[in-house]
């Protein structure tokens, strides 16, 4: 095991020369890895006591295990991702493209995925806490997919297409949220039509807002693929549809809300399910 005795940078950049740690890292202090253009490998488990910061910088970077610090993370460079990677207090940045190897969880006070994600099959998981959850590119591929995903966080920008063979929800992290849905909708959780069209044709189901939601629901024009559940079901929760709400293709529509549901616009699908509740 590698113990940090105090704040450490291994920086061999200038050279490009790679760097490895061949088991486990621990110890309540800043760890910055700079390999330039080589790599940067970390077999075993980092932060069984909490690091501080985590910094890696490599043209590819390697995660055996699970990550754990008690402030940021960030990586730049290519990363495979083997293990969980958790921040108690911090921002977890991963700018790169980014590769599953198992399924994953990444957890911190914001969320940035600035590259694309692959991990076909896998399974991924964001807790961004009262941060936002940030992508800028795809998540997944078209034969590619990845599995099951849930997204939380307080607000939520998507930047690329998102493809997935399960189940996926969207939903923030604070229960009295309010959340809009589409262009021009008022909520502090907010989707556009542009991000909600990122969600690629193919998910089993796609669900926005939390099950125990509290917060205004407020919908505008909006088209989705894939069968879908708009969900405030708790308390002062209610819904309120100011635009069509389109279901194309197998997408069913259900809106669940505690308080009120009001229809000002229509909602139509193509011959399938539409729940109100």
């Amino acid at each position: 095991a590698t113990t940090l005795t105090a704040g450490v940078t291994v920086n061999p950049s200038a050279d490009n020369k790679n760097i490895r740690f061949d088991s486990t890292i621990t110890g309540s202090f800043a760890l910055a890895l700079n390999a330039g253009t080589g790599t940067a490998t970390m077999t075993g488990a980092v932060g069984a006591t909490r690091l501080t910061t985590l910094t890696v910088t490599a043209a590819t970077i390697t995660q055996g295990s699970t990550v754990a610090t008690s402030s940021d993370i960030h990586y730049t460079g290519t990363s495979s991702l083997g293990g969980n990677v958790n921040s108690s207090g911090g921002s977890v940045i991963m700018t790169g493209a980014s590769s599953l190897g198992v399924n994953l969880t990444l957890t911190g006070v914001g969320v940035t995925l600035d590259g694309a994600v692959t991990g076909s099959g896998k399974t991924l998981t964001v807790a961004a806490g009262t941060g936002a959850f940030t992508t800028t590119s795809t998540i997944g591929g078209l034969g590619t997919e990845l599995s099951t995903m849930i997204f939380t966080s307080d607000t939520i920008a998507l930047g690329g297409n998102i493809f997935g063979s399960g189940a996926i929800t969207l939903q923030p992290t604070t229960v009295s949220q309010t959340i809009g849905i589409g262009n021009g909708s008022t909520g502090d959780y907010n989707l556009s039509s542009a991000e909600i069209g990122y969600l690629q044709n193919g998910f089993t189901s796609i669900t926005i807002g939390r099950s125990d939601g509290t917060g205004a629901v407020d919908v505008q024009a909006i088209t989705f693929n894939d069968p879908v559940t708009i969900r405030s079901p708790v308390g002062a929760g209610s819904i309120t549809v100011n635009g069509q709400i389109t279901g194309s293709g197998n997408a069913s529509i259900s809106l669940n809300g505690s308080s009120a549901t009001t229809l000002n616009a229509s909602i139509v699908t193509a011959g399938n399910a539409i729940t109100i509740s």
